[in-house]
């Protein structure tokens, strides 16, 4: 048997690392080519990537700006975009509604089961009031809601007889119920009690004057233009369109208070604000409330949902543009 030299094994164990580097460059591309076969078949069986989030509805145009009322701690204040105006400042409002024009009307507490009604202008600078020109002392309970283009005084003591106290006259009036009308009065819904209708029933003008639309209604109002209506009946929280048949849309939710706002451009559906019993304590300095604590909602209704804008606070009323421009001085 032949014996190799040093020199000769050291030769053949390179050629041999030679071959097998050969070997490895020339797998190395079946292997990439494998791996990408690979990826792409897990690629396509791997869940979809999640879904992106909604986009956020349109910012308003440029002079725009949402406007409400409300009753917060016995006194009236009134929010535009950022800008808060506080309107009274005794802390003694029970109730409260103020008309296009600025003219305010509250009921004051003046004792046990007694209360005053008054009604004034906005001085000429717009920035407070002037002296009440219509005053008058109420006995029992008694709301206020601007409605109709006017504001109103029902006396729920008197079953709920409405009256106006400013404004333009109704063009009717229901003798045992409560009313809500667009601003000219075209759009007419109203409540209608007796022993055989089974509690409050709602009929609307533009649906049937003699069929109910809806039964056992706590809350409503039409918005100002008449093309919706929002109800409330305890347990659902409902609007629909006035003009076009009835499709309600609903939110499950027990709304004390309701007020709706026209469609426009910072709400193409229109806007509604409702009042609800937060199952928490009111807490703070002049608290007027105690439990349940009360808190305003804000429902866009191209929404399915609504959001808290106020707590502490009730009585909403969805008020123009135009209060923008005489909040500021």
């Amino acid at each position: 048997m032949k014996r190799c030299a040093r020199g000769e094994v050291l030769k053949f164990a390179s050629l041999r690392w030679a071959e097998r580097d050969d070997q490895k460059r020339a797998l190395l591309p079946r292997l990439t080519a494998a791996a990408a076969c690979l990826f792409c078949v897990f690629s396509q069986v791997a869940p979809p990537p999640l879904p992106s989030p909604p986009r956020p509805h349109s910012p308003p145009p440029p002079g725009q700006v949402s406007c409400f009322g409300f009753l917060g701690s016995g006194d009236v204040f009134i929010e535009c975009g950022l800008d808060v105006k506080q309107l009274t400042h005794d802390g003694d409002v029970l109730h409260w509604a103020i008309h296009d024009d600025g003219t305010l009307s509250v009921i004051r507490k003046i004792g046990v089961g007694k209360s005053r009604l008054s009604v004034q202008h906005r001085s000429a600078d717009l920035a407070g009031l002037e002296p009440p020109f219509k005053s008058l002392e109420l006995a029992g309970k008694a709301e206020l809601y601007y409605t109709c283009g006017a504001l109103l005084l029902t006396r729920v003591d008197e079953e709920e007889v409405s009256r106006v106290i400013y404004g333009r006259a109704l063009h009717s009036s229901p003798a045992n119920g409560d009313l809500r009308c667009s601003d000219d009065g075209t759009v007419e819904a109203w409540t209608s009690r007796g022993p055989t209708l089974g509690g409050d029933v709602l009929f609307l003008s533009t649906f049937s004057p003699s069929q109910p639309i809806a039964t056992n209604v706590r809350a409503f109002a039409v918005s100002a233009d008449g093309s919706l209506l929002i109800l409330s009946d305890g347990t659902r929280t409902c609007i629909t369109k006035t003009r076009q048949g009835l499709a309600w849309k609903c939110l499950f939710v027990g709304a004390e208070e309701v007020a709706i706002g026209n469609p426009s451009a910072l709400f193409p559906a229109g806007v509604a604000l409702v009042t609800e019993e937060t199952g928490q304590n009111c807490t703070g300095p002049g608290v007027a409330f105690g439990y349940p604590c009360p808190a305003i909602f804000e429902w866009d209704l191209r929404d399915d949902r609504e959001q808290l804008i106020r707590f502490n606070s009730s009585e909403p009323q969805v008020l123009g543009p135009q209060f923008a421009k005489r909040g500021r001085r």
